[in-house]
């Protein structure tokens, strides 16, 4: 008689493909992460040279950046064009940002933090107004995804990094300019505010009598609606300010303060920090000048001198405008305003 072999039960085979079914979800993420990694260094290194071309323009032409026709002037062309996670399809992967068009490297105040090209797509466009392909005119031509949580980008100094957010567009608001800031809007003392000076808003005195009261507030017509920032520098007295951030620009309204939904509160040597319904934290350490709220994702925090000073507890979404909130009878300046992720 043969000897009979003893073979797999069913329930040893399922036991088997149980274990490979377990090993291949541990290993094919493993895997995927590592095929991701080496083209997140191929894009990195496409980004590099990209640099490199860039400087080697700007010392050719007097340390001045190219215009928008950028990928037409730097000395870069095929496989360096394309990002491997964004595919062959894309002949050109990459954005150059256009804020930075034409500018002496002088003009730049810290080439670290000024984006030069990153991850992106932009098509031309005719109207409504003229735009070039791969030039980022706006936060939504950066790809700040494509490599998982974060893009890709280089900046102006050469050194290339991970990027999670889209590069802001800063401009010093000209709040007289109809090309700006129209429209704008100012509640209360109309007549006070003084803004014929480019990054600049003087507020003389208001017209109401009886003691002080929140008399004027002026909205500018920038429409933030995504990552952004009001920046400004003023001076701690006994005067008494807000400039933030509102959510509703519309209709008629008061002057009053507590329309301000986040908000850099100077008053009585002091600074707070305001948000809608109630301080949000009181009395700072007044010790700056140079004073920021900023919107990244839907956290808002405040900065003093470039340092960190606090998160605000209620998220931001939607649309935001510049606004500054002031008291009657007083006198006071507010200089070097910056606006940064501004859209028209």
């Amino acid at each position: 008689m043969k000897k009979m072999t003893k073979g797999f039960t069913l329930i040893e085979l399922l036991v088997v493909i149980a274990i490979i079914a377990i090993l291949a979800a541990i290993l094919f993420p493993v895997f995927s992460k590592a095929r991701e990694k080496a083209r997140q260094t191929n894009c990195t290194s496409n980004q590099k040279q990209i640099a490199t071309a860039t400087m080697m323009y700007v010392q050719e032409n007097e340390e001045t950046l190219p215009e928008t026709d950028f990928w037409s002037v730097i000395d870069v062309k095929g496989k360096v064009l394309q990002c491997p996670t964004a595919g062959k399809k894309l002949a050109n992967a990459y954005v150059f940002n256009s804020y930075i068009a034409g500018l002496g490297l002088g003009k730049i105040e810290d080439p670290t933090e000024k984006v030069l090209t990153a991850d992106g797509e932009h098509k031309a466009t005719t109207t409504p107004e003229v735009t070039l392909d791969n030039v980022a005119y706006k936060q939504a031509d950066y790809n700040v995804t494509r490599h998982g949580k974060y893009g890709i980008a280089s900046f102006v100094d050469g050194h290339v990094t991970t990027i999670k957010y889209a590069p802001l567009s800063e401009i010093v608001p000209d709040f007289d300019s109809a090309d700006n800031a129209a429209p704008t809007e100012i509640r209360g003392g109309t007549a006070d505010f003084i803004t014929d000076t480019p990054g600049v808003i003087k507020y003389d005195k208001g017209d109401l009598t009886g003691g002080l009261s929140w008399d004027g507030m002026y909205i500018a017509g920038y429409e933030l609606k995504s990552n952004c920032y009001i920046e400004f520098k003023a001076s701690v007295s006994t005067d008494s300010f807000m400039v933030g951030f509102i959510n509703n620009k519309t209709g008629a309204g008061s002057a009053t303060y507590a329309q301000l939904n986040y908000a850099i509160y100077l008053r009585n040597n002091r600074i707070d920090l305001y948000q809608s319904g109630g301080n949000a934290k009181d009395n700072v350490n007044p010790s700056g000048s140079v004073y920021r709220i900023e919107r990244m994702g839907n956290t808002v925090s405040a900065y003093m001198d470039g340092k960190h000073i606090f998160d605000f507890p209620a998220k931001s979404t939607g649309t935001l405008y510049p606004a500054i909130a002031v008291i009657s009878q007083q006198s006071y300046t507010i200089t070097n305003i910056k606006i940064g992720g501004w859209e028209k």
